[in-house]
């Protein structure tokens, strides 16, 4: 099974830029998407062509218009949605239970627009910790397709002191990514490759890589549970992929 994770940027500038194609030729079971940036019913006026591939379409709309919305598209049949009883306005969480597994996307804030942002993103982010821990103390398996919106070591990062100095690699931003870790949660890549360098966002001054004074971080993980990692086969980054200002990432199990 292949699992994508991508953050589009706007779901319709992606498909103007090519994300149908993408998809087509990367072919994967499940795609989770992080900021369409749209309504359900423009979601899935543009991606109506997937229908013609087996993708069945699943989304959620921010209240607040042009902002934030998630979406997960699947080939294999879902045996239910999984509701939750918080309020989500800003549309940052969707999962979907497949049976002896589930998965989400997970879009978590970013913290660069002032203090009351920062102080929203810890919340979240502490109520995700919660929320996924009692999941696996009740024995789910699941995946995370995210974009977490921080970097959590030195490798994830191409500067650490000029990184270290906004949100996205905060010492409490990583203080509250080990606590997530530590309730039993793993980054499906590092579990094949633990010392590998790979970022999946870049600054306007690094795009494609190329000036080396621009900043890169890796914000956009595919998450499993513990009990999943012996299923792992690959993972990694598709940096050919140009239909948005983050990468996608891949996880094969």
């Amino acid at each position: 099974m292949k699992i994508i994770t991508y953050n589009l940027n706007g779901i319709r500038a992606a498909v103007k830029n090519g994300l149908i194609d993408f998809i087509s030729l990367t072919n994967a079971d499940i795609y989770c998407f992080q900021e369409t940036r749209a309504t359900c019913d423009q979601v899935l006026e543009s991606l109506y062509k997937l229908k013609e591939l087996g993708y069945k379409i699943y989304c959620k709309e921010s209240i607040r218009k042009g902002y934030s919305g998630i979406a997960i598209i699947t080939k294999l049949p879902v045996k239910n949605e999984i509701k939750l009883i918080e309020e989500d306005e800003e549309a940052r969480f969707l999962g979907l239970n497949f049976g002896d597994f589930s998965v989400y996307t997970l879009y978590v804030p970013n913290g660069d627009s002032g203090n009351s942002r920062l102080e929203y993103k810890f919340k979240f982010l502490d109520w995700a910790t919660k929320f996924f821990k009692k999941n696996i103390d009740n024995g789910e398996n699941f995946i995370i397709g995210t974009d977490f919106n921080i970097s959590y070591a030195p490798i994830d990062v191409s500067n650490v002191f000029s990184c270290s100095k906004s949100s996205g690699y905060l010492p409490e931003e990583r203080e509250l990514f080990s606590r997530f870790l530590e309730v039993g949660i793993a980054d499906s890549y590092r579990v094949i490759y633990p010392h590998n360098q790979r970022y999946t966002w870049s600054s306007y001054r690094s795009k494609r890589f190329e000036n080396q004074l621009g900043l890169r971080y890796t914000f956009d993980y595919i998450f499993i549970n513990n009990e999943m990692r012996n299923r792992v086969k690959d993972a990694g980054v598709l940096l050919e992929a140009k239909c948005s200002d983050h990468y996608p990432v891949y996880l094969i199990i």
